[in-house]
């Protein structure tokens, strides 16, 4: 949603010719499990996908991953690049399709049981970024931009998130202010990046 207003906001709220509309719906992922069958086949979830196909958008983003390497989902980085390219391929030829490596879990929280989910978030971004290589897609480096500012934090992961995944105002702004760059470098669009929040830390995923 940071990224949803930050887009309109640079585009000047609509009036400079950008028709930014979200498209998604929390706890899906890409490989086949129950969450992928309620989103193709549900009323609510059907109406996503077939909404975001039906916009004919110039330019998708699309984020997967986080999910993905669950331990209850993760089938592996071949079959996560199976279902992700299915994905990419619903969309027009000339749509151009960003894909976004996930970011890492946060290193705060739960510490003891992130490793294994730390690698397969690593080896997820792996897929995205050589899938967006092998068909020409535009990929956006959303997990080293996490990793940089861990750095920088020390490995305090509380600025960023509020608890092993989901992310703080900040957090948010991070993932918004890198998808944004990496849109205008990768694009013919320039526009003006608004500025971030200063404001105290939300301790709510509605916050964002």
């Amino acid at each position: 949603l940071q990224l949803e207003r930050r887009l309109r906001a640079a585009a000047g709220g609509g009036s400079g010719g950008l028709n930014v509309t979200t498209f998604a719906r929390g706890a899906t992922v890409a490989q086949d499990n129950p969450y992928r069958a309620e989103f193709y086949t549900s009323a609510r979830s059907n109406g996503v996908w077939n909404g975001s196909l039906a916009f004919a958008p110039d330019v998708v983003i699309m984020m997967l991953g986080t999910n993905d390497a669950h331990e209850k989902f993760w089938d592996g980085p071949d079959a996560f690049r199976a279902a992700l390219e299915a994905l990419v391929s619903g969309y027009d030829r000339a749509t151009a399709i960003a894909l976004l490596s996930p970011p890492p879990p946060s290193p705060t929280h739960r510490p003891i049981l992130q490793k294994p989910f730390k690698d397969r978030v690593k080896a997820a971004g792996a897929v995205a970024r050589q899938l967006a290589r092998d068909r020409n897609l535009i990929f956006i480096d959303v997990h080293a931009a996490f990793v940089a500012a861990l750095k920088a934090d020390k490995n305090d992961g509380r600025r960023l998130y509020f608890d092993t995944r989901h992310h703080t105002a900040q957090g948010a702004a991070l993932l918004a202010k890198t998808v944004f760059e990496g849109l205008c470098n990768a694009t013919d669009v320039t526009l003006a990046m608004p500025p971030l929040p200063t404001n105290p830390l939300p301790t709510r995923a509605t916050d964002t």
